[in-house]
């Protein structure tokens, strides 16, 4: 028996019931599992989170913060509750609220490279650039895949040419362009730097390029940026800049393309929270 070793049989039965349910669609049931799972003798840990998961896939985001804060008030699932929380203000525009909830979970676990890169991205929007780049060089220092560290680094350098005060990157920038080819990165790099000196022209050619280089999925990806994002309208960019956002579903990590004003709040959040 598993209780021999402190493990409740009863309440692993119940998550697996609600896992099974879950995995086959029957949300109804996975719903009143754990409704199960989060009361009475069994309180299961975690259990009060994956109602508020189930509650936002049916849209029902008062239910979900009920049950994110009983979540919260219990000690469970901290982290991913205030990235939910962060979700949640990020997709209202508020990235102040957005960035203190990420600053939270980043106290919860200092070691996510995906909180610290999200802080990073809240950061940004919030129009705290500095911050924004320290925090996803604390990322950078963290372990994750070798796709996310270079996604990570993509973001720093951009953050820092959108202060534009770095001379730093403008030189390593200015390098790589004189000496092709050039990466796909490196143009989206040139530019938003373009786009922040007006040199509209200049922009479009760098992105047609970028665009022809990198993946239909990375160029899309990347430039739901809100760097980019709030050049969507303009006349002489605009076209190259309206693709449509890849599906970030299977993706543990995309970049964060929190909406800038005029953007489709449909492209956000780039990443769900974790089932």
């Amino acid at each position: 028996m598993l209780t021999r070793v402190g493990v409740n049989d009863r309440a692993l039965q119940a998550v697996g019931n609600a896992l099974r349910a879950e995995k086959d669609g029957d949300l109804n049931a996975a719903r009143q599992t754990w409704e199960e799972a989060a009361a009475g003798r069994l309180r299961v840990p975690g259990a009060e989170y994956r109602l508020a998961i189930l509650e936002i896939e049916r849209n029902d985001l008062t239910a979900a913060d009920i049950h994110l804060t009983k979540s919260l008030m219990a000690g469970e699932m901290m982290a991913s509750c205030y990235f939910v929380n962060a979700c949640f203000a990020g997709k209202n525009m508020n990235y102040a609220e957005a960035s203190k909830q990420l600053a939270l979970a980043v106290k919860v676990e200092p070691f996510s490279a995906k909180y610290l890169f999200c802080w990073g991205e809240a950061l940004r929007r919030a129009g705290k650039t500095q911050a924004g780049i320290d925090a996803i060089t604390q990322a950078l220092n963290r372990p994750a895949s070798p796709a996310d560290l270079e996604l990570f680094e993509f973001k720093r350098r951009l953050a820092r040419v959108e202060s534009g005060h770095d001379e730093a990157i403008k030189a390593e920038l200015a390098e790589h362009l004189a000496k092709p080819p050039v990466g796909g990165d490196w143009l989206l790099l040139a530019a938003a730097q373009d786009l922040g000196r007006a040199a509209y022209p200049a922009a479009a050619g760098h992105l047609g390029e970028a665009s022809r280089i990198l993946s239909h999925h990375a160029f899309g990806w990347l430039v739901q940026d809100y760097v980019f994002r709030a050049y969507a309208s303009h006349p002489e960019v605009g076209r190259l800049l309206n693709v449509p956002a890849p599906d970030p579903s299977g993706k543990p990590l995309d970049p964060g393309a929190w909406p800038a004003e005029e953007a489709d709040p449909a492209v956000w959040p780039p990443f769900a929270p974790a089932l």
